[in-house]
């Protein structure tokens, strides 16, 4: 296997995440003992320890990432519905016969997507 250099620190959340938790698994893919060196054993303890946490804590960045994605699609559907409606109520007062059925038979299912915003 080849050793290759990298800086932890330029990482992003996601990454470190990862790079500990493989690190955790190819420890124990070796078949050492974490107690055969105490200074070892102590920072291996701590980082254990702090693992919990840090997971937490890197759900609840996903999540807010996840929102925010949301938030934004959510501004694009509300956009798109008020271009439908002002194409929709164009045909409010129209002359003609077809159009204005065709005016009434969306009023329902328009009425509908309104109810659901409030």
């Amino acid at each position: 296997m080849e050793l290759v250099p990298i800086s932890t620190s330029s990482l992003h959340n996601l990454e470190s995440g990862q790079f500990i938790a493989r690190f955790f698994s190819d420890f124990a893919g070796t078949g050492l003992s974490a107690s055969t060196d105490t200074e070892f054993e102590a920072i291996y303890n701590d980082l254990s320890g702090q693992l919990p946490t840090y997971n937490l804590a890197l759900a609840q960045i996903a999540a807010q990432q996840e929102s925010e994605l949301l938030l934004a699609l959510d501004g694009k559907r509300d956009k798109k519905v008020t271009a439908l409606r002002f194409a929709w109520n164009a045909y409010r007062a129209s002359d003609d016969v077809a159009k204005k059925a065709a005016y009434a038979r969306l009023k329902p299912a328009l009425r509908r997507v309104n109810s659901r915003k409030k």
